[in-house]
């Protein structure tokens, strides 16, 4: 009998890769000092011993979750927000298992509330505002523990969790934290199978993944986000230092960017467009902090040496752009 062999590569704490591999039951893989852990009651996951048909669908799967995921992780400058991030994060779990509903919830360290960023399913006013607490309803008992949790049967297990939210999951709920560096942060809820079809151990393996890689993308967006507006903060801190130069031109740099940014948005221009006509705007002068201020102040007509002098300073503006993050 053939069975699938998933491994994670990870290095100082991060996901780096997988190894998957077909083995056969003669070879599995012998658990050493690791005690037999009882699954709770009310998990209720469907195990399955797959045929030869569902496991080569789901080596299939397991690779184009895996592609697809990386491709994420690839191209995180593209999200304009980490809105559109996490969107694309519950679109790809609702296209993976065919799902009627997902939903990405955010931990906010201040409040230790879940706060809902992504809903992919039926319209839903409760959803969109949603927060819950650490330990309430499934959600919070997920990001509390740093557990996944499966229920079959929602209805059956309505006052174990203490389930308000009815209009949100209907059947079934794989509720699996996002863990990064072993700290929740989030949690994804993958629910209602258009199949109608019950959670298995198999998709619990998928899902545990899709969360890990989502962790990883998340928190890797908010670095390229803090690093953006620090980025931001040196720009406007030099265009200041260049028009504190000159008071001729004081504040020339910010309306230069102001202007600009204005023309972009009524041309239509896309967000990174614009983005980058407002840096372009601040920046534009900055090699005039390389002119000397008997240049850059003279009341009067320029020298020839002078006008050759002040002409320096695009070049040593590209030269201090280069050397920004």
């Amino acid at each position: 009998m053939e069975t699938i062999l998933l491994l994670t590569i990870a290095f100082s704490g991060i996901l780096i890769g997988y190894f998957l591999r077909n083995i056969s039951t003669r070879n599995k893989i012998k658990t050493i000092g690791m005690p037999k852990q009882e699954k709770p009651a009310e998990a209720q996951v469907k195990k399955e011993e797959p045929a030869d048909g569902n496991l080569l669908e789901r080596k299939i799967l397991l690779e184009e979750t895996i592609t697809i995921l990386r491709e994420l992780n690839e191209n995180l400058s593209s999200y304009a927000s980490l809105y559109e991030l996490t969107d694309d994060i519950a679109k790809t779990t609702a296209r993976i298992f065919n799902l009627n509903t997902c939903s990405l919830l955010l931990l906010n360290p201040l409040t230790d509330t879940l706060e809902m960023y992504s809903y992919i399913g039926q319209e839903n006013a409760a959803a969109k505002n949603l927060s819950i607490k650490l330990g309430e309803e499934i959600s919070g008992v997920t990001a509390r523990y740093n557990e996944i949790k499966i229920i079959n049967n929602l209805e059956a297990n309505k006052r174990v969790f203490n389930l308000k939210l009815e209009g949100l999951y209907k059947n079934s709920l794989a509720s699996v934290p996002l863990s990064y560096k072993g700290r929740v942060i989030g949690v994804i809820n993958a629910s209602d199978k258009k199949t109608g079809k019950s959670f298995t151990d198999n998709d619990s393996e998928i899902l545990k993944l899709i969360s890990s890689e989502s962790a990883i993308a998340i928190q890797n967006f908010r670095l390229f986000l803090e690093l953006q507006e620090n980025y931001l903060k040196t720009v406007i801190t030099l265009a200041k230092a260049v028009d504190a130069k000159d008071p001729y031109t004081n504040m020339h740099s910010q309306n230069v960017a102001k202007y600009s940014v204005r023309l972009a948005k009524y041309l239509g221009l896309s967000a990174e467009s614009i983005e980058t006509i407002h840096r372009a705007g601040l920046l534009h002068d900055i090699g005039k902090i390389a002119v000397r201020d008997e240049v850059l102040q003279k009341p009067g007509k320029l020298t020839n040496e002078e006008y050759e002098h002040i002409k320096i300073h695009p070049v040593k503006g590209e030269e201090i752009i280069k050397s920004l993050p």
